[in-house]
C-alpha cells in the first residue's frame, strides 16, 4: 500500500452532516462539513466528534496536491405502506411489532434497503409476503388475510 509523503500540502473536504468537530494529527479544523481546506500532507490520524462520543478515528492519507474526501458511508433506507383486508390488523415485520393498520394505512419510514418480512395478523387470520425495499423509494402493498 502507498503512503502519500509529508512535506507537501494537499486538500480534505470531510462530508459528513454538520456539526461534528474535525481533529487531523490533534489539530482541530472546525466542524463538519468541511470544504477544500489546505493542510499538510501524508498519512494522518482523523478523528471526528460529537461532544464527547468519536464517530471517526482513523488513519487518512492526505496525498499532496489532491482534493482527498472523507465522507460516511451512509446507510441506504426505504419505506412500506400497507394497507390490510380487513382493517385494524397487527403488523410484524421481520418478526418485530410495526404496529396496526387501525387507521386504513400504516406508513413505515425508514427501513433499510433490502428484502423485509410482512405479516399481518388478525382474528386467527393471516398473510405474510417478502417485500424489496429500495433507497428512497416506498413501496405499497396490500395484504388479503386467509384463515390460518
Amino acid at each position: 500500500m502507498k503512503i502519500p509523503q509529508r512535506g507537501g500540502k494537499g486538500l480534505i473536504e470531510i462530508n459528513i452532516e454538520p456539526g461534528y468537530d474535525v481533529y487531523l494529527d490533534g489539530k482541530h479544523l472546525g466542524q463538519t462539513p468541511i470544504k477544500e481546506l489546505k493542510v499538510a500532507s501524508g498519512r494522518q490520524k482523523l478523528i471526528i466528534k460529537n461532544e464527547n462520543t468519536e464517530i471517526v478515528n482513523i488513519r487518512f492519507n492526505v496525498w499532496s496536491d489532491k482534493l482527498n474526501v472523507f465522507e460516511l458511508p451512509t446507510s441506504k433506507k426505504g419505506n412500506i405502506e400497507i394497507t390490510t383486508i380487513p382493517l385494524r390488523c397487527s403488523i410484524l415485520i421481520d418478526d418485530n411489532d410495526a404496529g396496526s393498520t387501525e387507521n386504513g394505512i400504516l406508513l413505515i419510514e425508514n427501513l433499510d434497503e433490502g428484502e423485509h418480512t410482512i405479516m399481518a395478523v388478525a382474528g386467527g387470520k393471516r398473510s405474510q409476503t417478502a417485500v424489496y425495499v429500495k433507497n428512497g423509494e416506498t413501496v405499497k402493498i396490500t395484504l388479503v388475510l386467509n384463515k390460518k
